[in-house]
């Protein structure tokens, strides 16, 4: 009787199978995360272009664009009661709904409100309801690549508790580095000249003397956790998404030293991590409520640098510090820019003079960057 043999694979031949699948794996998986974070990008990139089409839509109904606070409040008028200015978008980023749900809410006055209406983290007479207003989520106002922030609702006072109405569409503060609520304006230590979205005054296109296409509105940056701590009672050593408190009060000074005071704060050769004993709060990115630390950016330091205030003044929430864009894209940040265009600003642009003090008239110092982000310093640029 003839012999049956079965064939198969020995040992040897299954591990080689298995190593050269590994390889395979290894070599596509790079190439499927880079395909992954191409279209978190292109998405990113287009939620940058609604947005500032809703900032001319609004324009355009209104005959000025947001300040940076004063969301509910009409052009021209002082009450505001420091809502966040993106919030008067709602309605041109088809949130209408959600604007004026929150609309009726705040002209319910409590005793101890002030007489222009109440805060975001105020009460209300009847409660907010339920469910609060004040919660939610617009996908427009959220990069895809920023999967790390947390979405929890209730009060939406940074310090006091999580926060809802997240963004990582900050509002561009050129390099205006000083306190732009310190001063009167028109007076020769006023800043606001140095960008459009001031806190509580409204500009229109025309104030972007250097052209809107050289004018960059809006720029992504990463979004905190809505809390003191990322862990409780301890200040986490993250440098994205937070602002690093030190006590040095260079950071409120018109003085040169003032940026490399920033730059010391991280650990070095690591622009992400900030330096043993140094702290951060984790607050930017709310909608409702707004400051320059929360829902702004400057034009001093390059994409993805480290964002800073003092301790002892402002307490890391104020109008004085250096805020940066950042992003978790490689190599840079969506930029928006008057003109309706968008445009990806790498790290490496050109940041010009990183000792420079404070520049209230004329040409930034702070080379290409700190053109684009200035209205009317008549720098002869254009965008990357």
């Amino acid at each position: 009787m003839k012999k049956k043999y079965l064939y198969g694979f020995t040992l040897v031949e299954l591990l080689v199978v298995i190593a050269i699948i590994g390889v395979l794996i290894a070599l596509l998986l790079p190439a499927v995360q880079a395909a992954r974070e191409a279209a978190r990008r292109s998405q990113c990139t287009n939620n940058a272009k609604q947005f500032v089409i809703a900032l001319h839509n609004y324009h355009d109904a209104t005959k000025a664009l947001i300040p940076l606070r004063c969301g509910f409040a009409s052009p021209g008028t002082n009450k505001c009661v420091e809502w966040g200015g993106i919030i008067a978008l709602f309605p041109y980023l088809e949130q209408g709904a959600a604007y004026d749900a929150l609309l009726v809410k705040i002209g319910k006055f409590t005793a101890g409100s002030t007489t222009d209406g109440v805060r975001p983290w105020g009460s209300v007479d009847g409660g907010w309801g339920t469910p609060d207003p004040r919660n939610g989520k617009i996908s427009t106002l959220i990069c895809p690549s920023d999967q790390g922030s947390s979405y929890s609702t209730g009060n939406p006072w940074p310090l006091g508790g999580s926060v809802s109405f997240r963004t990582n569409y900050f509002l561009s503060l050129g390099d205006g580095m000083n306190d732009a609520n310190a001063v009167n304006p028109g007076s020769t230590t006023d800043i606001r000249p140095r960008f459009i979205f001031n806190p509580m005054r409204w500009k229109n296109l025309g104030a972007c003397l250097d052209g809107t296409s050289n004018t960059i509105a809006i720029a992504e940056s990463v979004r905190g956790y809505g809390t003191e701590d990322l862990t409780a009672g301890v200040f986490v050593s993250i440098a994205k998404g937070g602002v690093v408190g030190t006590s040095d009060t260079t950071i409120h000074s018109d003085g040169s030293a003032r940026i490399s005071s920033c730059i010391n704060q991280t650990v070095s050769g690591d622009k992400n991590e900030i330096a043993a004993g140094k702290s951060t709060r984790t607050m930017r990115g709310c909608v409702l409520y707004a400051s320059p630390a929360i829902s702004g950016f400057h034009t001093v330091l390059p994409p993805n640098s480290l964002s800073c205030s003092s301790a002892g003044i402002g307490n890391y929430l104020g109008n004085w510090g250096i805020f940066s864009a950042q992003s978790y894209h490689s190599g840079g940040v969506v930029t928006g820019f008057f003109d309706g265009s968008v445009s990806f600003i790498s790290d490496t642009i050109d940041y010009g003079n990183s000792s420079a003090a404070q520049v209230l008239i004329g040409k930034s110092e702070f080379g290409v960057w700190g053109a684009l982000g200035t209205p009317e310093g008549k720098e002869s640029v254009s965008k990357p």
